[in-house]
């Protein structure tokens, strides 16, 4: 709350509007909102509010009371809208199995950036080692459907981490 005497110095008789800059937003992504409330400090009346150069500008007094004593309320408030993408992953292991082995059952659920084009996609996958499963779903964020598997997990291979690597040139067999 500022309280503007009338007969103060010249800077207590206007109060700047202004907005800060959001660096490195676009305007799309920012809602902002200002309001100015302008009201008699006796008697509680609101007064009309004139903007001159920027600045709440008020001389009058009170139109209720006569008083000069004014209370400026200024309310700044932003929202920034931003999207939250999450993503969980979870890991079953068996320490009865060999340390490469451990892992039986792997889940990912959410969402994950598209490398060939730079968005967003949501991206299910399961893979059960015991029950010999493999499930993966990925969709655009629009909801359209980019892959999707579900099959046996040994006849998952040739894809990711399990491509087979090409042998260099002249590394032939038998030399």
């Amino acid at each position: 709350m500022i309280f503007l005497p009338a007969d103060g110095p010249a800077w207590a008789k206007t109060a700047e509007v202004g907005r800060h800059q959001t660096a490195g937003k676009p305007s799309s992504e920012i809602a902002m909102t200002d309001s100015v409330e302008l009201k008699c400090t006796d008697c509680g009346t609101v007064l009309e509010v004139g903007v001159a150069a920027g600045a709440v500008v008020s001389t009058d007094p009170c139109p209720h009371c006569g008083s000069t004593q004014q209370t400026v309320h200024l309310t700044f408030y932003d929202q920034v809208l931003i999207k939250v993408r999450d993503r969980m992953e979870m890991k079953v292991k068996n320490d009865s199995f060999p340390r490469r082995k451990k892992v039986r059952k792997e889940s990912i659920q959410g969402f994950d950036v598209r490398v060939s084009k730079g968005d967003y996609v949501y991206k299910e996958r399961e893979i059960d080692r015991d029950n010999n499963t493999y499930r993966e779903h990925v969709t655009e964020e629009t909801g359209a459907v980019i892959h999707s598997v579900s099959e046996k997990l040994s006849d998952h291979f040739g894809h990711g981490s399990a491509k087979f690597k090409k042998k260099p040139p002249g590394s032939g067999e038998g030399v």
